[in-house]
């Protein structure tokens, strides 16, 4: 298998940016050398970036978070954590009290993390803030890239999540 594929496998957004980079030098063979440095410079960011993932959150003091919508699942599998959603996969959906009365179980009873993850949209920050006042834990933004944050690029809105992350979920030094 190509070692491409491997790196991303759990993301099908990044495996499909790779295959378009290779559809990109089929059409414009003459851009062949310009899309390889460019490739091997965006796998190199992300192998990067997948270290610091693995070093940052190993040893955390909890593997399961609470998010506002199950927006997390190929982050969470990846690094051995687990997401525990307030609004499911359905980021539109209104909460049910249930589902907010096990996440505040949950960060209570000590086995999620205390703080509440929201993606970076109004009403997931407030649905997050909602739930982490009630609870008495902060909201921490989590980026997905598909709501319209403050211009940054990949790298830099996953160092954000790495951040967030180590401070919700408890990670050492």
């Amino acid at each position: 298998m190509d070692e491409r594929v491997l790196l991303v496998e759990e993301s099908p957004r990044l495996h499909f940016r790779l295959e378009l980079a290779d559809a990109l030098e089929a059409t414009d063979p003459s851009g062949t050398d310009g899309y390889a440095q460019r490739e091997e410079a965006a796998l190199g960011a992300l192998e990067d970036l997948d270290a610091a993932f693995r070093a940052g959150l190993s040893g955390c003091a909890f593997t399961m978070f609470v998010v506002t919508h199950e927006a997390f699942g190929y982050l969470a599998g990846g690094y051995g954590l687990r997401q525990l959603g307030i609004e499911g996969l359905t980021p539109e959906s209104e909460p049910s009290a249930a589902r907010i009365q096990a996440a505040a179980q949950a960060i209570d009873q000590g086995r999620a993390a205390p703080a509440v993850f929201y993606e970076e949209t109004d009403a997931g920050r407030r649905v997050g803030q909602s739930v982490a006042e009630s609870v008495g834990v902060p909201a921490l933004p989590l980026s997905t890239l598909e709501s319209d944050p403050a211009p940054r690029d990949y790298t830099s809105a996953m160092e954000e999540n790495l951040t967030n992350l180590r401070e919700g979920l408890r990670c050492g030094a």
